[in-house]
């Protein structure tokens, strides 16, 4: 059996490099392919040498399994059976990943846990049986080492006399991001907290706006790179601040559930609308970056939500401990033996007009219909 991982950008690699070494562990030929359309390959060839990955620059169509992280349509030229590959758990009701876009066109499908599962399920677009569980195959490391918090801030030089408290601060990337809306705010906060920043990895591999990075210099009393593992950053928190569209806000959990989190609302639309419930039962949400440095300043004396987050977390990461990698691959070996499921798709280019469509529609639709009344209660 041959097993190719396609790769979407750099990121890909520290998500399936324990997966993968588990594989080869068990005789299985695994592989990562670096696709020539992608604008990190030279970034994604030095991280695969670095780490001594087998990888190959042309995918070959047979193979007996082809995963990815990114959407079916990557996927595209294989003719055998597609796995995908889940990363982070993001609690807004519109992540990419909780779609039916995200979800659609692959025969198998490997979770984080039960939460991811069951929101999937409700899809209706594959089997569920095809849903595995296979906890955090990434975060394995730190639970095997289990390394005390003064042994990484020694790691990251990072004063252990210091009395500040250390917030940990996860932004995404792009235009979800809320450095620009709370960059005030969070610089703010450095006259009594240790600001410790981890951006998003696209951050680092794909085109920031320049006077975005000299704010998350700003913001931060010390800003962390791509060697640094998210376990660490979260660890070594007091109180974790998060973007809440971000998948960071529920990973945070698994690493440091004791942490008091809040959750940076960075979009228009109201947050009630915005999240899945039970995200206002593991933090607190701000949409308002004047009333981040009182809650902050509250949340860290006075944690309420703390016990649900603890559940919350169980139910995300069902498999909380130091040998998902080992689940993962054995599930998708699991997987290898089941029939290649028959999708008949309209073209993605066409369902992404379609999906275009309704948006401006629900955009105009209020608009016009006032219009309309005004104009049937002026006659």
């Amino acid at each position: 059996m041959t097993i190719e991982y396609f790769l979407s950008c750099p990121h890909g690699i520290y998500q399936f490099e324990p997966v993968c070494r588990a594989l080869l562990r068990l005789g299985v030929k695994t592989h990562f392919v670096i696709p020539s359309f992608i604008s990190t390959i030279e970034t994604c060839k030095n991280i695969l040498k670095e780490k001594k990955l087998p990888f190959k620059t042309k995918m070959d169509p047979n193979v007996d399994i082809a995963i990815t992280l990114s959407s079916h349509s990557f996927l595209h030229n294989y003719n055998n059976l597609k796995i995908k590959f889940k990363y982070g758990v993001n609690v807004s009701k519109s992540a990419y990943n909780m779609n039916k876009v995200g979800a659609c066109g692959f025969d198998g499908i490997l979770v984080h846990g039960r939460y991811e599962k069951n929101l999937i399920e409700k899809l209706q677009v594959i089997p569920s049986e095809r849903i595995r569980i296979m906890g955090y195959p990434k975060h394995d490391r730190f639970f095997r080492e289990k390394e005390t918090v003064e042994k990484i801030k020694k790691k990251l030089q990072i004063d252990t006399n210091n009395n500040k408290k250390i917030i940990t601060y996860f932004p995404t990337w792009g235009e979800k991001s809320s450095i620009d809306r709370f960059y005030k705010s969070i610089v703010g906060l450095k006259k009594e907290f240790y600001v410790v920043t981890k951006p998003h990895h696209n951050s680092f591999y794909l085109p920031e706006k320049l006077a975005r990075w000299k704010k998350l210099e700003l913001m931060s009393d010390l800003l962390l790179g791509t060697h640094t593992p998210f376990a660490h950053a979260a660890a070594i928190a007091d109180i974790i601040v998060a973007d809440s569209r971000s998948g960071s806000l529920s990973e945070a959990t698994l690493i440091n559930p004791k942490a008091p989190l809040v959750g940076l609302h960075a979009a228009d639309e109201s947050p009630k609308s915005y999240y899945y419930p039970r995200v206002f039962d593991m933090c607190t949400l701000v949409a308002n970056p004047e009333n981040l440095q009182n809650i902050v300043r509250k949340i860290i004396k006075n944690d309420r939500h703390s016990e649900e987050r603890k559940l919350f977390s169980q139910d995300i990461f069902s498999h909380i401990g130091q040998n998902c990698a080992e689940i993962a691959a054995n599930q998708i070996i699991q997987l290898s033996r089941v029939k290649k499921l028959s999708y008949r798709q309209q073209p993605l280019w066409l369902r992404n007009c379609k999906q275009t469509v309704k948006n401006i529609i629900k955009f105009l639709a209020p608009t016009l219909f006032k219009r309309i009344w005004q104009r049937s209660s002026e006659a």
